[in-house]
């Protein structure tokens, strides 16, 4: 007997799934996965089954209304996964499908896409291959143009060709010979890489072969996670690669990255290996790209799916191999509504449809290491580079040493501040008169971070947010980098009136132009947000200085990654003090990976490769592991600082983030719901499995014009408190909109600012 209910999740921001009830004029009952219309509100909303019961949850239940899908339009095991991170994160489910499925193919069937559908016209012969060939000598004497259009009909076997390919008159003739027939078929937009030239590969060295081995069997379902440690350029890639391709022919692969600008050299390397097209999918695509690609995937027309973290949702009808690669990169986590980690859900996606699932990094994550120690993942290691060479030297550069007494700037007093100590200064001369290419790395982007009158000691700050505007050079104005708000850079103190404003700090651009000073004639590209901006600007400048356009590269995180550069022997990092200083327990991981991944882009190829590193922290012990590329010495460090303050990997987290527009308000609401959250987890807290702290001004105390304030519960096992808060969480979000003010629960953060 077929239900009688369904739970129908709606793409709003509703707690949770409504009840309706099925009419019996549907014969074959529902799926799970379909879609239908349900009465909402005096009007009509789509929503997608994801439960089905016998039993009516409350009175008064209305019935759908109808159902727009034979199969189901989001795959079993794609469901499975947005049910879990609605569990996992505390999302709603309507959240978590407006995160999950394009806009576009929501409504797709219905008239709100036709805007999104693209059709073109297509031929195909209309008479068998040999007798269309055979017709061709004496069509070729009376009409030149038909015979070439229909030959290039029979080249194509039967497949529709585009119209505007073709000879338009000539078509007509031949349509009217009856020897041609005309269709249409959907556009397929977006990027759908096709397969070029085979490339050999290399044989695998002995390392690995070894954890090739050990990958193989994981390709047939039902094993753990694999963690694959290999320091830069061991090699991770083509493992990657022969994964892949060693998968069934019927099995597909999906790809994850953590940056666009990183997808132009390994789309390469996947289009000369792989024999079938690949499908790129990132946040840069317009609606109607989405709305082809996610078509073309779901009909299983494509083999490979490489993206950012929106990719996890591709809806692969047979994934049989997830990879992470970077897999320690916080650009997987969404810091919005659904707060979901795409590494931890990739691997939860992978449990779900019986694919493997490989996590890929030279610096992997303290919380991925810690469950490989745990036995929960398998570690795999690549410790030598795949050509052999050995990692580049790391030299620390002491910048206290080229510093005025009382100064914290390199440089005697009365000089202009450098970036650049003479070391590194040097060490780039003599790279460059090698022929080689440069890398200089600064985390911060723009010219100068804040600007400060030397008068009055104020500072140019943002009108919307509690933070300094950066100065940025080419139009000579100051930018927020929080809400965008920008102005002309003044010339006088806006309080004090003197014009005695002093741009304080560097960004890329005034490293750029100091560089540019040191080295004239020298061709520079510059990586960072702001030349990336524009969709395949950050490609374009990666291919330009890997193609030997330019001799120097400054860039920020961008160029630490996934990105291979034969020429390029020597990277200067220009400042890990950035780093280091944040008010981040997770400050000194993140220094030791970015400083890890930056150098591991120096000697790759043929030439040795060298990495000078500029601080104020020389003794740091992150500085220390990422000078001996020793990730082992720093895991244990740095996981004996975490297990005394109870951080993850050994506790995990759930901020609480509160913001308005109203301070007093926001401070009362805080008080409120922390009482209330206090209330809620008292049990646990007793036991000594949770523990709640704040409300406090969070670090960054004001964006947008609002306020904002942070309540962190550290809890082990996690379950202590997302438990209480599942069912506690609707009362806390009630409060916050009776204060006005807006809650959001980020479950597991990886940014505490």
């Amino acid at each position: 007997m077929s239900a009688r209910f369904a739970d129908i999740a709606l793409r709003l921001a509703l707690p949770g799934a409504l009840q309706f009830g099925i009419p019996e004029s549907f014969p074959d009952g529902l799926r799970l996965g379909q879609r239908v219309v349900v009465p909402l509100r005096g009007g009509r909303e789509i929503g997608y089954v994801v439960g089905l019961s016998d039993t009516p949850k409350v009175r008064g239940i209305r019935p759908i209304e109808r159902l727009l899908d034979v199969e189901p339009h989001v795959p079993p095991d794609l469901l499975e996964l947005m049910l879990w991170i609605s569990h996992r994160y505390l999302a709603p489910i309507g959240m978590v499908l407006r995160a999950a499925v394009p806009q576009a193919i929501h409504y797709e069937g219905t008239s709100k896409a036709v805007a999104h559908e693209r059709h073109v016209l297509t031929a195909a012969a209309a008479i068998p291959a040999a007798e269309a060939e055979a017709l061709l000598p004496d069509l070729a004497r009376r009409s030149p143009a038909q015979a070439e259009v229909l030959a290039a009909l029979c080249r194509a076997q039967g497949r529709p060709v585009q119209v505007s390919a073709l000879n338009r008159a000539a078509l007509l003739g031949l349509q009217k010979k009856g020897l041609v027939t005309l269709g249409s078929e959907g556009l397929l937009r977006g990027v759908l890489a096709q397969p070029e030239t085979s490339v050999e590969p290399a044989p695998l060295t002995p390392a690995q072969a070894e954890v090739f081995s050990r990958i193989l069997p994981a390709l047939a379902g039902a094993a753990k996670p694999l963690l694959l440690q290999g320091v830069t350029g061991s090699g991770k890639t083509e493992l990657y690669l022969r994964a892949i391709r060693a998968l069934q022919p019927d099995r597909q692969a999906l790809l994850l990255v953590p940056e666009v600008s990183l997808t132009i050299q390994l789309i390469r390397h996947l289009r000369e290996r792989l024999p079938f097209p690949i499908a790129v999918w990132h946040h840069q695509l317009s609606d109607g790209e989405k709305f082809d690609l996610w078509r073309a995937i779901r009909r299983g027309e494509v083999r490979t799916v490489v993206g950012t973290r929106s990719a996890l949702f591709a809806p692969l009808p047979r994934l049989g191999l997830i990879v992470v690669d970077e897999e320690q990169e916080a650009s997987f986590k969404q810091e919005e509504t659904p707060c979901y980690n795409a590494r931890d859900a990739a691997i939860v996606r992978a449990s779900h449809c019986g694919a493997a699932a490989i996590l890929g990094s030279a610096t992997p994550s303290l919380e991925s290491r810690h469950q490989a120690e745990e036995g929960a993942f398998t570690l795999l290691r690549l410790p030598e580079r795949y050509t052999g060479l050995p990692l580049p030297a790391v030299e620390i550069i002491d910048l206290r040493a080229f510093a005025a007494p009382g100064r914290r700037s390199i440089g005697a007093r009365g000089e202009e501040p450098r970036l650049i100590a003479p070391p590194l200064l040097e060490a780039a001369r003599v790279a460059l008169e090698r022929g080689d290419q440069v890398l200089f790395f600064l985390n911060r982007r723009g010219f100068a971070p804040h600007t400060q009158c030397r008068a009055c000691g104020a500072r140019i700050s943002c009108p919307n947010c509690r933070v300094s505007l950066v100065f940025h050079a080419p139009d000579h104005s100051h930018l927020c980098h929080y809400c965008g708000y920008r102005t002309n850079a003044p010339e006088t103190c806006p309080g004090c009136g003197a014009a005695e404003l002093r741009l304080c700090g560097s960004g890329t651009q005034r490293l750029e132009l100091e560089i540019r000073k040191a080295f004239p004639g020298r061709e520079v590209l510059r990586l960072d947000r702001d030349t990336a901006a524009r969709k395949g600007a950050g490609a374009r400048l990666v291919a330009d200085f890997e193609s030997g356009r330019a001799d120097i590269l400054v860039g920020t995180q961008l160029v630490a990654k996934g990105l291979h550069f034969p020429r390029l022997t020597l990277v200067g990092v220009i400042s890990t003090d950035l780093l280091l200083n944040l008010p981040d327990f997770r400050a000194a991981e993140r220094a030791f990976s970015l400083v890890a991944q930056v150098a591991g882009r120096a000697g790759r190829a043929e030439r040795a490769g060298r990495v000078l590193v500029q601080t104020w922290q020389p003794e740091h012990y992150a500085l220390e592991a990422a000078r001996t590329h020793d990730y082992d010495s720093f895991y244990v460090k740095e996981t004996a600082f975490r297990r005394e303050l109870d951080y993850p990997p050994f506790f995990d987290l759930v901020a609480l983030r509160l913001d308005g527009a109203n301070l007093a308000r926001l401070n009362e609401a805080a008080d409120e719901i922390g009482s209330r959250l206090r209330e809620l987890l008292g049990p646990a807290e007793e036991e000594g499995s949770c523990r709640v702290l704040g409300p406090v001004p969070a670090p960054l105390e004001k964006i947008r014009n609002r306020w904002r304030s942070l309540i962190l519960v550290k809890a082990r096992p996690l379950e202590a408190a997302t438990g209480p808060l599942r069912t506690g969480a609707g009362r806390l979000h009630e409060a916050a909109r009776r204060a006005g003010i807006h809650l959001l629960i980020d479950v597991s953060p990886l940014n505490l600012m």
